[in-house]
């Protein structure tokens, strides 16, 4: 994976390659879950093709506005933000949607937009989307290493079992704090540093969130992984959730709150 990764990452802005990666990736991602869904509950053909196809054709369209390469970037930003809010609500439904179709077609969109915000902020800068995932990844690392030897309480039983209160604090806290140091030192945005901790905090809990809404897919869907694309470690979705989530909140706080990126 990161021999594939790294390189596109780092020469992404040649041609639009990120960019073009990333839409593949959202499609790629639709199809893992739409074949989740299937199993779960038998889908009509049509929604195999139209699931995928939605969550590609919003990732050009959020992309391209996102981008300001046609007009509607505060259509995107909305849209954005009612794929978080959205997908966070979802979090507390009990109710089994697996046989919806428009769970599905949610998902998708929400796919899409989502990878959208990751290609967006690789064409701001290099280091903003590494302090994107650095964010992500530090968060999700200290929370598991931490809440495996000190979590007592649980976060999210029925959605993440072992996911702890413990290790959710130290995950924010521990990694919303390196990811602040980051961000200052390297003078990522041009506002107040304390505003810089407020947002690399605000990130770390955005992640996190991102992490249990793939979660909740999953349990809903009842599998343990999206796809063995990556034995061990899952599919496209199962490697990318928390990314996506971080980098779509960043686009959508930067735009609300007109932070400017800087470098």
């Amino acid at each position: 994976m990161a021999a594939l990764f790294l390189p596109i990452l780092l020469l992404g802005h040649y041609f639009y390659l990120f960019a073009v990666f990333c839409g593949l990736l959202s499609v790629y991602g639709t199809i893992e879950i739409t074949k989740v869904a299937d199993k779960a509950s038998s889908l009509p053909r049509f929604m195999m093709i139209l699931a995928p196809v939605v969550a590609g054709a919003m990732y050009i369209f959020a992309y391209l506005m996102l981008d300001r390469l046609i007009p509607g970037v505060t259509i995107a930003v909305y849209l954005g933000l009612a794929v978080l809010v959205v997908m966070t609500v979802n979090l507390f439904v009990t109710h089994n949607l697996h046989r919806n179709w428009l769970y599905l077609l949610i998902i998708s969109v929400y796919v899409g937009v989502a990878f959208a915000g990751l290609s967006t902020i690789r064409g701001i800068g290099l280091l903003h989307i590494v302090y994107v995932l650095l964010t992500a990844m530090l968060t999700d690392t200290f929370a598991y290493f931490i809440g495996v030897k000190y979590g007592k309480h649980r976060l999210a039983e029925k959605i993440s079992p072992k996911k702890s209160i413990e290790g959710a604090i130290s995950g924010l806290v521990i990694g919303g704090g390196l990811a602040s140091v980051f961000a200052i030192f390297l003078k990522l945005f041009a506002m107040h540093w304390a505003l810089v901790v407020l947002l690399s905090f605000g990130l770390s809990l955005i992640g996190q969130i991102g992490d249990l809404v793939k979660s909740k897919i999953k349990r809903d869907y009842g599998v343990k992984d999206f796809s063995n694309l990556f034995p061990g470690h899952g599919g496209i979705m199962d490697r990318f959730d928390s990314w996506t989530f971080t980098a779509l909140g960043l686009v959508v706080i930067a735009e609300l709150f007109n932070i400017v990126f800087t470098l």
